[in-house]
């Protein structure tokens, strides 16, 4: 059954970190920008498979490991505190996205280089192991894990399929103008210090 306390501040959280621009969000927004908006459809696809395979990884090993290990259940869920406060800190440091970092050679497989980022990324089994136990109830079914970590794909790719359309179609007016990178910023690490800190003291 699915059981989870405060749904809406699982999915706030989950879609403050997609939004937060990372490797998935610079292969979109460059192949965009480079490429067209369907280049981007199709990398945001392919990082979203990828996120599948962590979703499904993450329901047969984390159930197994909460409802034999209390210590491990609490010792995920402070970790998940302070992977938010890190993602805080890394938001209110970024700096405005600038295509001329990322490699705009590439290659034909958009759905490959998506699907690649996000498998590769360390920072994404991190997400699903210390997020999703921050809102799991005692006497939770094993089904609430894998629905939240499909909530987080779906989120996922919601946001990717935005970058690829705003990117194709506004990119480069946008890329020009740091202040917009600036504020967004600022809000989304002041909204990720609040929930590591009510996650640390809750």
């Amino acid at each position: 059954m699915f059981v989870t306390p405060h749904f809406w501040l699982f999915a706030l959280s989950v879609f403050l970190i997609n939004i937060t621009p990372g490797a998935t969000f610079l292969a979109v927004g460059s192949n965009a920008v480079t490429k067209g908006v369907r280049a981007g459809i199709f990398t945001a696809i392919g990082a979203d498979c990828a996120l599948l395979i962590y979703a499904f990884l993450c329901w047969a090993g984390l159930s197994a490991v909460i409802t034999r290990s209390p210590t491990a259940f609490n010792i995920i869920k402070y970790a998940g505190a302070a992977y938010l406060f890190y993602c805080a800190v890394k938001a209110f440091l970024q700096k405005p996205f600038d295509i001329s970092t990322v490699n705009k050679k590439g290659n034909a497989g958009h759905f490959k280089k998506g699907f690649l980022v996000n498998m590769l990324n360390p920072f994404t089994p991190v997400l699903f192991l210390t997020l999703i136990p921050q809102f799991i109830t005692a006497g939770y079914g094993s089904d609430t894990v894998l629905y939240l970590g499909l909530w987080i794909c779906f989120s996922a790719l919601m946001v990717n399929l935005l970058w690829a359309f705003l990117f194709g179609f506004a990119g480069k007016y946008l890329i020009s103008k740091p202040a917009f990178w600036k504020w967004q910023g600022m809000v989304t690490g002041l909204l990720f210090l609040y929930l590591a800190i009510r996650f640390a003291i809750r």
